[in-house]
């Protein structure tokens, strides 16, 4: 039967040890030792394994050597055994014969025998607070030695992402500030060099001695790195109309045919796709136009802030936390008194500029809020909110309406009012209406009375109210468009004056006690604003707020203010 390969590579072994002795243990412990990997730097499962077996070595090695201290005391008592034997025969034996067995015997078993001393010892006291410091430390070793293989590891990083990062500027180089802010492809220093110092560079960095070259190649060398510099300053400075331009002019067939488009990237800064050509066309690809005109947008969105500004599309809310907080500062919140639907309609009727609902919700300015937040509003209208109460009385009812009063309006034109009303379904309605109670002290306060009539009674009352509503509407629009017209033909010694009592305020003082809580005091504000034109004929406002502590909103008053706004 033949040998397998392990019996094969075993006694090849032999035969290096037989021919080559010392020197193949050497070279093959040296081999070895090459592989040897420490046991810090294997993975935890692998150290582990590794540790077992060594620990299985180490048991081996002290149970084999346990059993050659055990063999070594039982040849010595034998020897010594033997030795007294000898002597109690020496009648029989002749001392010679004696004498020479008793050294054969010896000479048999001379071996150096282990120190056995130690062994009798008992174990060297060791303090525990010594032995728990050299564990600290022999942690703390090992916790440093894995933080330098990490700060190894990261620099290692760190090194590979610096020379990638001077590999990507040598050879894709982007020109910043002007044409001295480039450098060779072939270098990666961040010196800038002028296009004469890089052709030296150039020359020396082919084992050339610039002297020694003709001159009329150092010019030619000059001259393109001149003409590249000069492309790639004239690329950086132009717009994209210039680059449009510039492409055409170094993009041509010869630099096709002799494949420089590359270098003439990497020398000038020019990226290489602003000169891919199509799949379907040899023409170059162009550079986009623009897309959106600055300008226009911009006029356009003014136009759109404008018009939702405007007092007969939104109101400003009267409370000082109305405030919405922009980039330039604290703006007053508006309230739209339309849907952004209508208003959309609406500002296509009055300009003539084309604009999606979707741009003109888009340019719609964040002081502006929806109609939504009416509800959380003051000093409404009260024929306004009259009409949002009877809608919402409506809807609860059966009928399919909308709440906003406005776009109830508009809805009358293409579904009339007695078929929105035969939908009511309730026999008996409750609805809420703003209106003027008499106390118990004989002053009249206006609060929200609810009241509950039959569905006939109910929408005669709606006809009228409705009836009323548009009438109210359309006084409204007229007197917006009548106030607009009159703003725009204003004459320049004229002014307009728009004037109206605001909220009355409760005043406090600083540090107060606490029995001042109940005699606190009100004023009334009256703003005033008045509207004129300037020498150049551009309609202007000015404001004014009145502080009077008569909280009465009587003709005296309005009066007096008047006056004061004109002294």
């Amino acid at each position: 039967m033949g040998k397998s390969k392990a019996e094969i590579q075993k006694a090849y072994r032999e035969r290096k040890k037989q021919k080559e002795g010392e020197a193949y243990l050497k070279k093959e412990r040296e081999r070895v030792k090459g592989y040897y990997v420490p046991i810090e730097e294997k993975p935890q499962r692998k150290a582990n394994e590794r540790r077992k077996k060594v620990r299985e070595w180490v048991r081996q090695h002290r149970l084999k050597k346990k059993n050659l201290t055990k063999t070594v005391a039982n040849n010595l008592e034998q020897t010594k055994t033997v030795a007294n034997n000898l002597e109690q025969c020496s009648e029989i034996s002749s001392s010679s014969d004696v004498t020479s067995t008793v050294n054969i015997v010896t000479e048999q078993l001379i071996v150096k025998l282990p120190s056995l001393a130690t062994k009798k010892r008992t174990r060297t006291r060791v303090n525990r607070a010594n032995a728990k410091h050299r564990r600290t430390i022999a942690d703390l070793t090992d916790k440093n030695e894995l933080l330098n293989r990490k700060i190894r590891t990261v620099s290692k990083r760190y090194q590979r992402l610096i020379n990638r990062e001077k590999k990507t500027q040598t050879i894709i180089r982007n020109p910043t500030t002007s044409s001295s802010s480039r450098n060779s492809p072939s270098t990666s220093t961040s010196i800038a060099l002028t296009p004469r110092k890089r052709t030296i560079q150039e020359i020396r960095e082919e084992g050339l001695t610039p002297h020694k070259v003709p001159k009329k190649i150092q010019e030619k060398l000059l001259f393109a790195n001149v003409i590249t510099e000069e492309i790639g300053a004239a690329w950086k400075s132009n717009g994209l109309k210039g680059k449009h331009v510039l492409k055409k002019i170094v993009n041509g067939e010869i630099i096709k045919k002799y494949k420089m488009k590359k270098m003439l990237g990497i020398k000038s800064g020019i990226r290489r796709h602003h000169f891919k050509a199509t799949v379907c066309s040899n023409k170059l690809l162009s550079f986009p136009l623009l897309r959106k005109r600055v300008e226009s947008r911009e006029i356009l969105r003014g136009d759109v802030v404008t018009f939702l500004e405007r007092d007969d599309n939104s109101r400003m809310m009267p409370g000082k936390n109305d405030k919405k907080k922009t980039e330039t500062g604290h703006i007053q919140k508006r309230v739209l008194n339309d849907s952004m639907l209508f208003l959309h309609l609406k500002f296509k009727t009055e300009s003539p500029k084309k604009i999606s609902l979707a741009t003109f919700c888009r340019l719609r300015p964040k002081h502006i809020c929806l109609t939504k937040h009416l509800s959380r509003n003051k000093c409404l209208c009260q024929k306004h909110q009259n009409m949002a109460l009877a809608l919402k009385n409506m809807k609860t009812s059966g009928a399919n309406v909308t709440i906003n009063p406005d776009e109830f309006v508009r809805q009358l034109k293409d579904k009339p009012l007695p078929e929105i009303l035969s939908e009511i379904r309730n026999e008996n309605v409750r609805y809420e209406q703003w209106k003027k109670v008499e106390m118990a002290d004989g002053k009249k306060r206006t609060k929200i009375v609810e009241r509950e009539e039959t569905r006939d009674s109910f929408i005669s009352i709606v006809h009228t109210q409705v009836r009323d509503f548009q009438e109210h509407v359309s006084r409204v629009r007229l007197q917006y468009q009548a106030l607009n017209n009159l703003k725009e033909n204003l004459p320049c010694e004229n002014v307009i004056v728009q004037m109206d009592f605001a909220e009355n305020f409760s005043c406090t003082s600083a540090d107060e006690v606490q029995s001042a809580y109940w005699n606190s005091s009100a004023v009334t504000l009256h703003p005033v604003v008045v509207y004129f034109k300037n020498e150049q004929k551009e309609l202007e406002h000015k404001n004014y707020v009145f502080v009077s502590d008569d909280l009465g909103h009587n003709i005296g008053s309005v009066l007096y203010h008047h006056s004061k706004a004109f002294v």
